[in-house]
């Protein structure tokens, strides 16, 4: 669609105000802040980059759905305290090595016990929900940044690159190169 600079212009400050009201409301639906606005930055930037009209609405319409899709990831349906600082920990810690010790430890539990405990609330192990949650920040990273297959899993943690394949295409049926093929938007 053909339209005047300060037409474009108007469009994209509106996108802006639009991106940075749902960021807002993603962090108060639970979404941690600085995952919230690396995914607004992101699309502001993105946007910037545009230069007709219905782009723009496309580009605003995919990142109110990844923001949508990131609360529902996040919010804390009726877990105990114990189960939410386990999953407050892994969030804020995706990027390390995280072990049933650790989580023990900072939640004051029995080993044993808390891993029946995450089983029964979560409806499914710690290690499988360590797996889903770099699964879906490796989907992020596929997606938002250039960063190579390989610096991805390290980032993550993955003990090799064809480990770290397996993991992904056991979540999403996709290798991450396939992933990254099919909804890069950069």
């Amino acid at each position: 669609m053909l339209c005047s600079n300060g037409e474009l212009r108007n469009r994209k400050n509106q996108a802006i105000a639009g991106i940075a009201v749902a960021t807002r409301y993603s962090i108060e639906g639970g979404v941690p802040s600085d995952k919230a606005f690396t995914i607004s930055d992101f699309y502001i930037e993105s946007l910037e980059k545009l230069e007709d009209i219905k782009s723009i609405g496309h580009l605003v319409e995919e990142a109110f759905c990844i923001l949508a899709d990131c609360v529902k990831r996040y919010q804390n349906q009726n877990y105990s305290k114990t189960i939410m600082d386990c999953k407050n920990y892994i969030s804020k810690n995706i990027y390390q090595e995280i072990s049933l010790k650790q989580l023990s430890h900072i939640t004051n539990k029995n080993p044993m016990y808390l891993s029946t405990l995450f089983k029964k609330e979560v409806g499914m192990s710690i290690s499988e929900y360590i797996h889903r949650e770099k699964v879906e920040e490796t989907k992020m990273l596929l997606t938002l940044t250039s960063y190579s297959l390989l610096e991805i899993s390290t980032f993550l943690n993955f003990n090799n690159q064809s480990y770290f394949n397996k993991v992904f295409k056991k979540y999403t049926g996709f290798t991450p190169k396939q992933y990254r093929d099919q909804h890069t938007i950069c």
